[in-house]
């Protein structure tokens, strides 16, 4: 080859490397963005910080087992889904064993979900399946051990098989009028249902519909069913009420059919024709190694727009004194299910105090109320606790989590129905460059609120067990630091926090350096916050200081931050000094009209008046 021709190529050789290299770096660019990719048509995805976020329209692509949705070696990280409102297909296996969900809503356009899309989701808490949803595929939620509350959609058409099989914690479930196809199994194994209520008109119960609810105690079956197939009841032994008003069978033949799975209901159960309510308790007992007894009772009351779930723990016979405590978890469906919910809420603290005999250990009552589609948590329900032994925690439909202990608080001190919701993202390059930090996040909090609160933050695993410290933006170059706190072990950072400012940026920054960490609140990294459930770990602690709640935001009583204070104050005097010189001119101004010349002699006989 000539020089002359390799100088010709030569030009071209350097912009092939360079389009190499721009791509590499653009590789590059992608990855610390976060993975991303199509899995529709017409849809998109990112993952960044634990976020799998989902844009475009239309159906979802259904995945095979051979190759998997394209996020799914990345499953364990994903903690938030964010699903835009024009889909109307959950692709099978789309969040097969995304073991660290913990909330599903999908929007009303989804009209079904495809097979094991949310199967193995153990750790997935809340629900929410909208209002367009027709067809739930087979085993979609299959495993889904810590799923409490499933309110099925009026809409809905088709339950696939094992569609909820081994969903361990599900207490009740209604399964609507419209449904016209119930898969076998579709509920087996569910051994923490207490409830069952079946409003569709159908002539036959699948085989193993119930397998294995061995907490079932009341099942309300349709007019219309004839027919159950094998085993559908089998091994619920709780069962103590069928509710069933048909007469294709007698009361008599639907008891013998039942015994056939349940040999004891022949004798200790009863067939009626009337609705028992849409409350319902089932109870065990167990006998412990050392010879106490601890005893289970799970009640259940299921309301048009809110459903809560009592479960009541008793220790007897224990050489250390009985002991009681209580679990209660409710679920709010719309803004009317507050008042509905306070009720039902206080009947079980009632019943739960009825259980106390002298000689007994009350411990602490924790309410966890999941809040699906209400923007603001009712104040009345927060001050129905007000004073009592109770720990509330509150989780909004998009992930947020408040811890309130209600045994220090006041009436009336719930000032408001706060929307407690907040967003977490990357923080920025100047405010992790404030922080002195490489990882940070960005905190916002929708609405202010007066309350003294544990707010709990979900971050990556990368941030797990690492101290988080919290910062307060105060204008473009300042950050104020007011708190230290360790990352528990499944990556929350609790934040103690007093009030909180809506219109306020706050950052989290994680192992900031002590240098940089000192600041105006006069506070350390060595005064790191171990969180409760933590604690263990810490075994030579033997005092521990009360935890100060930080007063962010708003600190004034009236429910406004100092800024705000100070300029209606200000506001105030202006007002006054106006008002005060519209009175003395006009006073003036009558004297002048009354023939009152004023002149600098008023001042001398003022004088000598004195």
């Amino acid at each position: 080859m000539s020089q002359n021709k390799i100088k010709l190529h030569i030009p071209r050789l350097m912009a092939a490397l360079l389009c190499a290299i721009l791509v590499y770096a653009c590789a590059l660019t992608v990855h610390a963005d976060g993975e991303n990719g199509s899995c529709g048509d017409n849809l998109t995805w990112t993952l960044t910080e634990g976020t799998l976020k989902i844009k475009g329209s239309g159906a979802m692509w259904d995945f095979l087992e051979s190759t998997m949705a394209p996020w799914y070696e990345q499953r364990a990280e994903i903690r938030n889904l964010i699903l835009p409102d024009g889909l109307t297909h959950v692709g099978e296996l789309a969040f097969y064993d995304c073991s660290r969900l913990t909330i599903v809503n999908l929007p009303d356009n989804v009209e079904s979900i495809g097979d094991f899309a949310f199967a193995s989701c153990e750790k997935l808490k809340l629900l929410d399946l909208g209002d367009g949803l027709r067809t739930i595929g087979k085993s979609a939620f299959h495993g889904c051990w810590e799923l409490t509350d499933v309110r099925l959609s009026q809409s809905l058409q088709s339950i696939g098989e094992q569609a909820f099989y081994d969903c361990a914690s599900i207490t009740n479930i209604v399964i609507p009028a419209g449904v016209e196809k119930l898969g076998t199994a579709a509920f087996a194994y569910c051994t923490s249902l207490v409830r069952a209520e079946i409003q569709t008109s159908l002539k036959i119960l699948p085989e193993w519909t119930f397998f294995g609810c061995t907490q079932l105690n009341t099942l309300i079956l349709p007019a219309t069913i004839e027919e159950m197939e094998n085993a559908a009841l089998r091994d619920c032994d709780n069962l103590s009420t069928v509710s069933y008003g048909g007469d294709s069978l007698t009361m008599e033949q639907l008891k013998d059919v039942i015994t056939e799975d349940v040999p004891g209901f022949g004798s200790t159960g009863f067939v009626t024709n009337e609705n028992p309510g849409s409350s319902a308790s089932a109870g065990s007992a167990v006998e412990n190694s050392d010879g106490s007894i601890s005893e289970q009772i799970t009640t259940v009351t299921s309301g048009n727009n809110s459903s809560v779930i009592s479960t009541v723990d008793r220790t007897f016979g224990n050489q250390n004194g009985d002991t009681i405590s209580s679990d209660i978890t409710v679920s709010i469906e719309n803004d009317d299910g507050w008042e509905e919910a306070i009720q039902n809420v206080q009947n079980a603290i009632e019943e739960l105090n009825g259980r106390v005999q002298p000689g007994v250990t009350l411990g602490t009552t924790n309410v966890t109320v999941y809040i699906k589609d209400s923007e603001k948590i009712s104040d009345q329900f927060v001050e129905s606790f007000a004073g009592s032994n109770v720990k509330l925690t509150v989780v909004s439909k998009d992930g947020s989590s408040w811890k309130i202990d209600c045994s220090t608080m006041k009436k009336k001190e719930f000032s408001g129905a706060y929307n407690l919701r907040y967003t977490v993202e990357p923080a920025d390059a100047d405010a992790l460059e404030l922080m002195g930090v490489t990882q940070g996040y960005r905190i916002h909090f929708v609405e202010s609120a007066v309350v003294e609160t544990e707010v709990l933050i979900a971050l990556p695993d990368s941030a797990m067990l690492q101290t988080a410290t919290f910062f307060r933006r105060d204008d473009k170059k300042n950050l104020t630091r007011f708190q230290s706190v360790q990352v528990d072990n499944d990556g929350y950072a609790h934040l103690y926090l007093g009030s909180v400012d809506g219109d306020t940026d706050y950052y989290l920054g994680i192992n900031v350096p002590e240098a940089e960490a000192v600041d105006a609140a006069d506070t350390s990294v060595s005064d790191t916050i171990i969180p409760d459930t933590m604690q263990h770990a810490y075994p030579k602690m033997d005092y521990v200081e009360p935890i100060r709640y930080e007063i962010t935001g708003r600190s004034s009583s009236w429910g406004m931050n100092l800024g705000q204070v100070m300029g209606i104050m200000a506001a105030v005097m202006v007002g006054v000094i106006v008002i005060v010189g519209m009175v003395v001119y006009m006073w003036n101004k009558r004297r002048v009209r009354s023939g009152y010349v004023p002149g600098w002699d008023d001042i001398d006989d003022e004088e000598d008046d004195d």
